[in-house]
């Protein structure tokens, strides 16, 4: 019985030397940090658009370093029918409470949005218009530097994988 307890005991203990918890709020600026696109690789939910086209591809890159250790600065990209449509995110960044409590980004978009239509490979102009304002938060839940994909989650249970190229 003694021997059995040991082998467990030392499982257990081997086990939390092998995790590194959460991602921190430096893996968080290293991934948003390339000033290539990153894409929505697989998400856990369904957005249908007007008409209910569903959206074929969701995208954001820096667009600009802020200076500040606490901010990110998007632009996101969405495409639906023939139309793209771009917004500019400001996100306030957060760290974790802890080795397994993820880092949070507030994200507020911008007043407008902007569209440009596709017809062929001719990008045609398009309009900008108003957008509601309104906060989210995402969790930065994981990340693979390696496989250059990370796991954000919103407040509202949300899955994004997002993946960028070299």
């Amino acid at each position: 019985m003694e021997f059995v307890i040991l082998i467990c005991t030392l499982g257990l203990a081997r086990a939390s030397f092998d995790y590194n918890g959460r991602p921190t709020l430096a893996d968080l600026k290293k991934f948003y940090g390339t000033n290539q696109l990153i894409y929505t690789w697989k998400r856990s939910f369904r957005f249908d658009g007007e008409g209910n086209s569903p959206v074929i591809c969701v995208s954001n890159q820096k667009e600009k370093d802020s200076g500040e250790e606490d901010k990110l600065y998007l632009k996101e990209a969405y495409g639906l029918g023939t139309k793209v449509y771009y917004y500019r995110v400001a996100m306030s960044l957060t760290g974790g409470n802890g080795r397994d409590d993820a880092p949070v980004m507030e994200a507020k978009p911008g007043r407008f949005k902007w569209s440009t239509s596709q017809a062929g490979m001719k990008v045609q102009e398009g309009s900008q218009s108003d957008q509601q304002i309104q906060t989210r938060k995402y969790r930065f839940e994981y990340h693979d530097s390696d496989k250059r994909c990370a796991v954000v989650t919103f407040n509202d249970d949300i899955t994004l994988t997002w993946r960028y190229s070299r």
